[in-house]
Order: structure tokens, then sequence, then C-alpha cells
């Protein structure tokens, strides 16, 4: 398959993705809200950390991969999906 096909038919199939996500996404968070107010009569902060914490999880992502690199347990480079505790054959670490 060439490239441009490949790229064409990834982008039809998030095109259909995106939809049913982004209404479940927001779905979820209007429900987490609802109980947040109507359940624990949450005040304004703890409604903002409802409504902001996947948004605070996206922007730690980053951070939290660095320090994992720099530890030095974790090969960047290495692909191969193992379960965790298995030696990985490509890259002769553990990952």
């Amino acid at each position: 398959m060439v490239d441009y096909d490949r790229t064409a038919v990834t982008y039809r199939y998030e095109c259909w993705r995106a939809l049913p996500s982004g209404v479940i996404e927001a779905a979820g968070t209007i429900f987490l809200l609802l109980i947040a107010v109507r359940g624990y009569q949450a005040g304004p902060f703890a409604k903002a950390m409802v409504a902001g914490g996947g948004s605070v999880g996206l922007i730690l992502a980053p951070l939290v991969v660095s320090e994992r690199g720099q530890t030095g347990d974790w090969n960047p480079d290495c692909t191969y999906p193992t379960s965790g505790t298995e030696m990985c054959y490509r890259c002769e670490s553990t990952v």
C-alpha cells in the first residue's frame, strides 16, 4: 500500500472515530460534574478539578515520560511490546 493511501485510510477512520469519542468524553465529564454537584455539593474548586483532570494528565505526561527515561531502566528506542517483566530480545533490556 502506498503511503498516501495509508494516510488517507487512516484519516478517514480517524474522522469516524473522533465523533463518538468526543461525545463519550464530554458525556463522561458532564456525568462526573453532575455527581460532584448533586451528590457531594461540590464547591467551585472541586468542580474545576473534575473538569480539568484530564487536561492535567495530558500536561504531566511529557514530564513523567522524560523522568522515566532518565532513570536508566527504560529504553525509549525499544518498540517491542512486552508484558513489563520479560526480557526484550531486541534491545536486551527489561521493558
